[in-house]
């Protein structure tokens, strides 16, 4: 919907313009002759095609033109062939218009309503553009808001769904235990229990893609916080290990722990997030066989956490795009088939991790050699201790 014009705005004051019009022409025109005075009929002329501008601009066409026509119906009349104000200033009149005059008027005429039809036009796309743009935005945030209802709503679900394959399977593993007379049932019962657990862990990954689209949406509407706080990266990054080596058993996380301390200021929560989604996108794309490296380094500030894999790579306009929200790199292929758990994604978490990344003060990036492999990584600030030992060393 349109705003409403301000009072100023409104086409009657565009017409209304007209009558100082009038005075300024008056005021000028005895002095257009004066030789001591350095205002000529040209002058006049530039100053009605800039007002004939603003007024097309401000107010639009109608009072733009009904500028330009009492402007020039003036110049004839002092100038050319005094009629009214001419009278007044018989001396200023040149009595008779010749055919160069009548041709440079007609110019000049046409000229202020190009120049009025053109700024309009433009200033009309101007407002459009600009109502297109709200309209856009407030279509956006309402769809934003709703995936944010939708995904409260899908998480009540799936923690029911999560909460009662657990419960079942701790149920079984009792009776396993309590009633030998069942041995014989034990492969069935076994392989019920993987079917579970496989189960759980499709209720995770499905949990986990609802809270990144719920992440995503609070990015869009400016809603996202993390809580920071002194915490240790290095048990972020031994959660996010332990929560992933066992989905792939053809694959290792190799995770290089130079100590088993290093504080850094964040949101330990947030961070074992950008670990686990670096290495679920190594783990999906890397080759059979193959390591997922994580490497972590400090420098005076910040602390530096890599993923490394040995996956078909990126070109550069995909390390360029690879943080944009729902961007999928076409060169990454289809996700390995082989693996423990279904791989599924929306194409968010790497934006993800960038914004989480930037909110603690640090940022995000990858290297990478098609058909060699990639390197994520991000970076996180020390807290004052570490930077203090840092800069010692």
């Amino acid at each position: 919907m349109a705003e409403p014009l301000s009072v100023w705005r409104r086409p009657f004051v565009g017409y209304l313009i007209t009558l100082p019009l009038v005075a300024l022409v008056l005021a000028l025109a005895p002095l257009v002759w004066n030789p001591g005075f350095p205002i000529s009929s040209t002058h006049i002329n530039t100053i009605l095609l800039l007002l004939v501008t603003v007024a097309a601009a401000i107010w639009g066409i109608g009072p733009s033109l009904c500028l330009l026509l009492v402007g020039t119906g003036l110049i004839l009349d002092l100038f050319f062939q005094p009629l009214l104000f001419g009278r007044l200033f018989p001396h200023l009149a040149l009595q008779r218009l010749s055919l160069n005059e009548l041709i440079s008027i007609a110019l000049f005429a046409l000229t202020g309503t190009m120049i009025s039809i053109i700024v309009y036009q433009r200033e009309r796309a101007r407002r459009h553009a600009q109502e297109q743009e709200n309209i856009s935005k407030n279509a956006q945030h309402q769809l934003e808001e709703f995936i944010g209802i939708i995904c409260h709503e899908l998480k009540t679900p799936l923690t029911g769904i999560q909460g009662n394959i657990q419960f079942a399977c701790r149920k079984i593993q009792k009776h396993l235990l309590s009633v030998p007379e069942t041995v014989h049932l034990h492969p069935q019962i076994k392989s019920l229990l993987k079917t579970l657990h496989y189960a759980e862990r499709s209720a995770v990954i499905e949990t986990r893609l609802v809270d990144d689209l719920l992440d995503a949406s609070r990015i869009q509407r400016n809603m996202f916080r993390i809580k920071r706080t002194n915490c240790n990266l290095i048990d972020c990054v031994d959660q996010a290990v332990e929560r992933l080596e066992g989905m792939n058993a053809r694959k290792r996380i190799v995770w290089d722990r130079s100590s088993d301390m290093l504080l850094v200021y964040g949101d330990p929560d947030r961070l074992e997030q950008i670990v686990s989604n670096y290495l679920s996108n190594a783990l999906k794309y890397a080759r059979a066989s193959t390591l997922v490296v994580i490497h972590l380094t400090t420098d005076a500030d910040f602390a530096r956490v890599s993923v490394s894999d040995e996956g078909p790579g990126l070109s550069l306009e995909e390390q360029q795009r690879i943080w944009e929200r729902f961007y999928r790199a076409q060169s990454c292929g289809e996700p390995n088939e082989d693996d423990e758990v279904p791989h599924v994604g929306l194409g968010i978490g790497l934006s993800l991790c960038r914004a989480i990344a930037e909110q603690h003060g640090g940022q995000v990036g990858v290297e990478s050699i098609p058909g060699e492999g990639s390197t994520f990584w991000f970076t996180v600030p020390l807290n004052n201790n570490e930077k203090e030992e840092a800069s010692q060393n």
